[in-house]
């Protein structure tokens, strides 16, 4: 009761300061209290990340207090038909990793990070604090050894579990992006999603293509073509959802993908259109064995929402 608070509105353009431009040509916009405060305390947690390779750090200031503008312009930095899943990539090599950095350090208030890293099984496992960019990296590099797997060769089926993510499709289906390198080009990806509060706030296409259909069209156009088939489709649509919308059609041009889904509507894997959902474990295991060889060799990721696979050098 004693400390006032502020919810930050991302479109609120009266509560956001320009600060100038990124060398990535990101406009900053951020919340002008940060501007007027002499010190800027970032709480968060360092994780594997899909598209800055690791969470926590600045991340706290940009996106969490940013114009939606500066958002969209940040999350674009790392869509990439190449490089589309970043999980695990080291900060210095993530675009909007240091997109972020450099524009949190047009601020002049002294910044100041207390990140908890987890554990396989979602438990703080150590705290890392001070710098905001020294405390980080040293904070990812104990993440890598707790949670980074390695595979000594792609196999045709990875099967991973979304624990501990398991609140909801969004966070459950982080098991796939985490698990993709463990699994070879046209192998099938498949995830055992909990989902305890169904879908959260996934996006659901207006409108798609049957999956068959969708993964035909995707292998037509090729990876440079994707992104400019989301932007036509998601037209005056949040960014994030260009980020996401690329971000799945690029791994479903890669790989048949399947979730296991018992707690979500039959009909979701038909209005999502880039994945097959199954409430039955064997019948998802029976549709991967129709895409894959006899004789196919398997990962399973028992923690795949919290771990992830290295992509191989």
């Amino acid at each position: 009761a004693r400390l006032r608070w502020r919810c930050h509105d991302a479109y609120a353009a009266p509560e956001l300061a320009d600060l100038g431009t990124t060398s990535r040509g990101t406009r900053v916009l951020l919340n002008r209290l940060l501007v007027d405060a002499d010190l800027v305390l970032c709480l968060g947690a360092i994780e594997p990340h899909l598209l800055l390779g690791f969470g926590g750090g600045l991340k706290m200031i940009l996106p969490g207090c940013a114009g939606a503008e500066t958002i969209g312009k940040n999350h674009l930095q790392g869509v990439d038909p190449d490089h589309f899943d970043y999980v695990g990539v080291d900060s210095e090599r993530s675009p909007m990793r240091l997109d972020l950095e450099e524009a949190a350090r047009k601020l002049r208030a002294e910044l100041f990070i207390v990140n908890a890293v987890m554990n396989e099984r979602g438990q703080p496992a150590r705290f890392f604090c001070g710098d905001p960019v020294a405390a980080h990296r040293a904070g990812v590099a104990f993440v890598r050894g707790q949670v980074a797997l390695s595979v000594p060769e792609p196999a045709d089926v990875v099967l991973a579990s979304s624990y501990p993510m398991d609140a909801d499709l969004r966070q459950s289906v982080k098991c796939l992006g985490n698990s993709l390198h463990a699994v070879r080009p046209g192998g099938a990806l498949l995830g055992c999603v909990r989902c305890e509060h169904g879908l959260g706030e996934i996006p659901i296409p207006k409108r798609t293509l049957p999956y068959p259909a969708l993964r035909l069209l995707l292998q037509l156009i090729g990876k440079e073509r994707v992104l400019p088939l989301v932007r036509r489709v998601k037209r005056g649509e949040p960014v994030e959802e260009v980020f996401i919308g690329h971000f799945g059609l690029q791994m479903l041009r890669r790989n048949h993908l399947g979730l296991f889904a018992p707690s979500l509507p039959e009909d979701t894997g038909r209005r999502l259109g880039m994945v097959r959902t199954f409430r039955e474990l064997d019948a998802l295991l029976r549709w991967a064995a129709g895409r894959v060889p006899e004789r196919a060799t398997v990962w399973v990721v028992p923690m795949g929402g919290s771990s992830y696979v290295q992509p191989r050098a």
